[in-house]
């Protein structure tokens, strides 16, 4: 097992707070365990996870909707403990990746976090990210890394402060692996090859969106927005 993701200390009474003992004991604190929210832990708990070589993940939007507080982000980072920032889930996570970077930059200035740059906010779901998952090939635009990567709109000089100024619209490109799979329509032409594609709105824009072969024979076909959006449906009646 190269990581084990344990929700831990998801509270913030004594409870929660005791649970980092418990993982001690059991063997569970160490470098290929991550500790999703961790809220509670103070100086002490969080100097322990950087000696046995642990991550955590930081779930801030979901964490102050259910319990008002959050993971102490600033000692986490003082301390130079692997981060990862996530949504944690969709109930009361953020519906997207930046929109929990814009929770939590909001987070970050509202308490006056210095040290959670955006510089910083852009290395928890990249290079910090990737460490945390034991993804060492992505995270980064290098040699024999894998192409994952967007095109965003720019609105500041700063890319770090462009990161957090965009919004969904402002997607040109979205690439996995070197293969396009979502972007604006004149952009994505330049680079899909042909691809069979559909299209969604995102906002007040139209995003092309490339979609694998159809094996669906069905009135909704696998491979288009309906379909998809049919079959969640079928297994989440809402």
């Amino acid at each position: 097992i190269r990581r084990l993701f344990l929700h831990v200390a998801e509270g913030s009474d004594d409870l929660s707070r005791d649970e980092l003992s418990i993982l001690e004991e059991a063997g569970l604190l160490r470098p290929e365990v991550v500790l999703i929210h961790a809220i509670p832990f103070g100086p002490e708990q969080l100097k322990k996870i950087k000696r046995h070589g642990a991550s955590v993940v930081w779930s801030p939007r979901s964490n102050l909707a259910l319990y008002g507080q959050t993971m102490d982000i600033r000692k986490v980072v003082e301390e130079k403990i692997p981060v990862a920032l996530a949504p944690d889930w969709s109930i009361t996570g953020s519906s997207n990746l930046l929109q929990e970077l814009k929770c939590a930059r909001e987070y970050a200035d509202t308490n006056r976090l210095d040290n959670i740059t955006n510089e910083e906010l852009y290395r928890m779901v990249t290079e910090s990210a990737a460490h945390v998952a034991a993804l060492e090939k992505s995270g980064k635009l290098t040699e024999n890394a894998y192409a994952d990567f967007v095109v965003i709109k720019k609105r500041k000089d700063d890319p770090f402060d462009n990161l957090l100024a965009v919004s969904e619209e402002d997607i040109r490109l979205v690439v996995i692996d070197g293969e396009p799979v979502l972007g604006k329509p004149k952009f994505f032409n330049l680079v899909s090859g042909g691809s069979s594609v559909d299209f969604i709105d995102v906002g007040n824009s139209v995003k092309a969106v490339r979609l694998t072969p159809n094996h669906d024979t069905g009135t909704h076909p696998a491979n288009s927005i309906s379909g998809i959006q049919h079959h969640l449906a079928q297994a989440w009646p809402l």
